[in-house]
């Protein structure tokens, strides 16, 4: 009996090992026994083993979408014990295998690049981390899935845009979800992060506003802390010093009970408000105690530490401690770049070693303004050598930030905030430059200029470039150009509506905001897709490199021809002249002396020219001083062609009506022009006038020529008759043309149309909405307007397009990219040249200049000549000497966007030509018939 139990109790034993064993390799059970081990942070280790473990027995089976959640959960694991590069190896993993089972677009593959997002944030690959989260998002909103999670990404993406200066894609991330009402556990976190954001922008009332919101959801003290933390910015901005203090003060007690990590950014605020309120001693011992604290929290190089020492640096320059201050921006910049650790301010990191870093940017532009500042005390030239390296790292470093947005007017609003830096730098090298002649000083000094120039424009024109170049499939580049439409008519909208805005419209201007975010949302990650999937894409779509001095000399220019380019600053206008034999740089002080001077020019074009009819001689010295000052000393008189690229208000200035001598004979038929002298015509930079376009078109007929009339003032419009007279010259200069007028001349039909032909002439209205009051920069078609943003999304590869209309070629100034002109619009689109206008143009003269160009045009002369001779013919031949001052021929302006962009018409005589031609033909055979028979008979006499 004995013998039976110990049997039994063995077989029992055996029983129970093999279902241990059984348990032991069932996958399932193994993925459950670690989710339960990850739930205590000590047997995490033994969690990873077993997931490990598990993903064996899932091989077994070849349960693809299995052993990728294992690989998940394992970076979810590593993520709680911040090893942060296994993070990003395991969630590679994971897409790979989902890939393998060709498992598509879900939430779970969204969460994978959702905690890749986290780990590249930690290591501060900002980058990186923003590409993951954009990966992620476009999942949740293709799913139409949206929870506390998804809101959570939104909150982490836009973190990762204010680190690299894409505010304009952080704030579009921030209200997202709000816009969507959502009102969950990240909304309060959502809100101070706007608040911040909008207190950075100097919009206090909005940040005000909206940090009102924040507390009134906020449920906890750890919601109080974060919002007191951002309630004393706003207060600091505002100068209340002691209500700010009030708030931090709650934040610190908190934060050092509860959030250890938090204290460095609550102190570091203490310290600016004592900084500012002048408390010296205070400040430096708030700033010390939040360095102190981040340096124990954070072992390696970090960001953090940066943003502290920069403060720090701030710090001591405002109380005029530069040897102090530099030490700190010095600190700063190792704290950003991997491989540089030297403390001594005279070394500087190296332009390959940097990346896409604010920090990098700003801490070597305090560090170049205070070597500059040393310069000048000391007058050592190597502070200024070191001072002009160190604005090249800062501006490097913004390019590179520059190259990771997608949506242009984060392009632009970076442009104009490193404005001064580029000034700044310019200045620097044209000192070294007067100072040791060396001509590559005089390089960097043009590129720095060229550089500031329609920056968003030249990547625009290299982009359908280089998709043909790189392969980049006609479907995605298709889609590309309907997103840009999506956001066109999206911005149209919502501009209309904000400048016709009444009381019961706000709602459907929030519907209009949401909308415009979705679809730049959209197109971000598009942008993104294509950089990822086609990295030469992403490689050659910023390869657009400055022209060197000496291609353009012997490349671009002309005999007698000069290139003539201008930077506007804040303190100096610069000025290169470049001609096939020698470049020169040359500085002019902003000054009251040439703002007064600039002001009377352009009072003299305003009211319809009244004041330069009422007084020419008047205007004539005016336009003479001002040519003395902006442009003799620039440009030899034996150049016969001058290329202008203009900057600042030169935007707006007709250089062939300034006056190169005064005669003070009141008759404007004798002024000296310097149209006479030589022929003027523009540009918007060099670089884009040696980009080659490679625009796929049929571009096979003349010229269209569109006039919509308004003959019954349709939509308040003026009725513009001679449109039809400016039309019937056109068809005598050219034979042929497609006309499409009056109410035919719609902007659908336009835009079906106009692909296919080499001139674009467009006879309406336009305005060019310089001031805020105005509603936005459109030109007129007979049923709607077309409105500056939808010319961004259109595709024109027109060799010319003849803008005759009022104020096509003004806008506002854009600093980093010029006058946001109608023109410049057209120019984005793809068009080769313009022909564009710079004040409300007189019907009569303009009609008549606009025949004598295409008369020129079709004798064979190329564009900018057809109008330089137009020009001249006018003030020459015309019937009243008034109508020979520049209010009446000076207003159209040619504008170059490609060499050599001569025209090839297929020229057809007009009916009369035709028989006259063939008279002639019938008179020439016959003398050579009556020839030929005497000839004959000569032969045989």
């Amino acid at each position: 009996m004995q013998a039976i139990h110990q049997l039994l109790a063995i077989l029992l034993c055996f029983i129970a090992s093999c279902l241990a064993l059984i348990a032991q390799n069932n996958p399932d059970e193994l993925f459950e026994e670690a989710l339960c081990l990850g739930e205590n942070k000590k047997d995490i280790p033994l969690a990873i083993d077993v997931l490990k473990k598990a993903v064996t027995e899932y091989e077994q089976t070849e349960n693809w979408e299995e052993i990728a959640s294992c690989y998940n959960e394992i970076s979810i694991n590593y993520i709680k014990t911040k090893k942060y590069k296994e993070v990003i190896d395991f969630c590679a993993m994971a897409l790979e295998q989902l890939e393998q089972a060709s498992f598509k677009n879900n939430v779970d593959i969204a969460n994978i690049y959702f905690n890749q997002g986290i780990a590249y944030r930690r290591l501060e690959k900002y980058v990186e981390s923003l590409e993951a989260y954009k990966e992620a998002l476009n999942i949740y909103q293709e799913q139409d899935y949206f929870d506390d999670w998804v809101a959570l990404t939104y909150r982490n993406a836009a973190f990762n845009c204010s680190r690299l200066l894409n505010y304009k894609l952080q704030l579009e991330y921030l209200n997202i979800p709000l816009q969507r009402g959502y009102k969950g556990k990240y909304a309060v976190s959502l809100y101070n992060s706007l608040a911040s954001r909008y207190n950075y922008m100097e919009k206090e009332e909005k940040a005000w506003n909206t940090y009102q919101k924040a507390l009134a959801i906020s449920k906890s003290k750890k919601d109080t802390a974060l919002l007191n933390a951002t309630g004393a910015g706003i207060l600091l901005k505002d100068k209340k010093y002691d209500e700010a203090l009030k708030l931090i003060e709650y934040s610190n007690v908190y934060y050092k009970e509860n959030k250890p990590t938090y204290l460095p950014d609550s102190y570091k605020i203490t310290a600016d408000i004592y900084a500012q309120k002048g408390a010296i001693n205070r400040a430096l011992s708030f700033y010390n105690k939040a360095l102190e604290l981040t340096q124990q929290n954070k072992k390696n190089k970090n960001r953090s530490l940066a943003s502290l020492y920069v403060h720090i640096g701030g710090f001591y320059e405002q109380n005029n401690k530069t040897s102090e201050a530099l030490q700190q921006y010095q600190k700063a910049l190792i704290q950003v770049i991997p491989n540089f650790n030297s403390e001594n301010t005279s070394d500087n990191p190296s332009l390959a070693s940097l990346h896409p870093e604010s920090y990098i940017m700003t801490a070597a532009a305090r560090k170049a303004d205070l070597l500059s500042q040393l310069y000048q005390e000391k007058k050592e030239v190597n502070y200024l050598k070191d001072a002009a390296y160190c604005y090249q790292v800062s501006l490097e470093a913004t390019r590179l930030i520059k190259q990771t947005y997608g949506a242009d007017e984060a392009k632009e609003y970076l442009g104009a905030y490193n404005y001064k830096t580029v000034e700044k730098n310019i200045q620097c090298h044209y000192d070294l430059y007067q100072l040791t002649n060396d001509n590559e000083y005089l390089e960097t000094a043009f590129e720095n200029i060229e550089r500031s120039k329609a920056n968003v424009l030249t990547e625009a024109i290299n982009k359908n470039k280089t998709a043909i170049f790189t392969n980049v499939p006609d479907s995605l580049m298709g889609r590309e150009r309907t997103l840009r439409v999506d956001i066109a008519d999206a911005k149209k909208s919502l501009q209309i509506h904000q400048y016709s805005m009444a009381p019961q419209d706000t709602q459907r201007i929030k519907k209009l905001e949401s909308q415009l975010s979705n679809f730049e949302q959209s197109y971000d990650y598009l942008l993104h897709h294509l950089k990822k999937e086609y990295p030469k894409f992403e490689k050659s779509l910023h390869q657009f490199d400055v022209p060197k001095l000496n291609f353009i000399q012997n490349s671009l220019l002309k005999d007698q021809q000069t290139l003539l380019e201008y930077f506007w600053g804040e303190k100096h206008l610069y000025a290169v002249s470049i001609n096939k034999f020698k470049t020169k740089i040359h500085q002019i002080a902003i000054d009251s002396i040439l703002i007064d001077l600039l002001n009377q020019f352009f009072a003299y074009f305003e009211n319809a020219g009244r004041s330069m009819k009422n007084n020419p001689l008047g205007y004539e010295e005016t336009a003479y001083q001002l040519y003395k000052k902006i442009y003799a000393p620039f440009v030899e008189s034996a150049n016969t062609s001058v290329l202008i690229i203009p900057d600042g208000p030169l935007n707006f200035i007709p250089f062939d009506a300034l006056i190169t001598q005064t005669y003070k004979r009141n008759n404007p038929q004798e002024f000296a022009y310097l149209l006479h002298q030589q022929a003027i015509h523009y540009a918007y930079s060099a670089t884009i006038l040696c980009q080659k376009t490679l625009v796929k078109s049929n571009v096979n007929k003349n010229l269209m020529a569109v006039a919509p009339i308004f003959k019954k003032k349709e939509r308040n419009l003026a009725t513009l008759e001679h449109s039809k007279e400016e039309l019937n010259k056109i068809k005598q200069s050219l034979g042929t043309l497609d006309k499409i007028i009056a109410e035919e001349a719609t902007l659908a039909k336009f835009k079906k149309q106009a692909s296919a032909y080499k001139i674009i002439h467009l006879s309406t209205h336009a305005n060019a909405s310089v001031d805020t009051s105005d509603p936005p920069p459109h030109i007129e078609f007979f049923d709607q307007a077309l409105y500056l943003p939808e010319l961004y999304a259109m595709q024109l590869p027109a060799n010319l397009v003849v803008l005759s209309a009022c104020q096509t070629g003004l806008g506002k100034i854009q600093k980093g990219e010029g006058a946001m002109s109608l023109a410049r619009g057209f120019s984005y689109a793809g068009v080769g040249a313009l022909l564009s206008s710079l004040w409300s143009v007189n019907h009569k003269s303009s009609t008549d200049l606009v025949q004598l160009f295409y008369q020129n045009l079709a004798s064979g002369a190329s564009q900018a000549q057809a109008l330089h001779q137009a020009k001249k013919h006018h003030i020459q031949h015309t019937s009243q000497s008034s109508y020979a001052l520049p209010y009446y021929w000076a207003a159209l302006v040619y504008i170059e966007n490609q060499m050599d962009s001569k025209l090839s018409l297929n020229i057809e005589p007009t009916t009369n030509e035709s028989i006259y031609n063939n008279a002639c033909w019938y008179l020439i055979l016959s003398a050579f018939l009556v020839l030929g028979a005497f000839l004959f008979r000569k032969v045989l006499t």
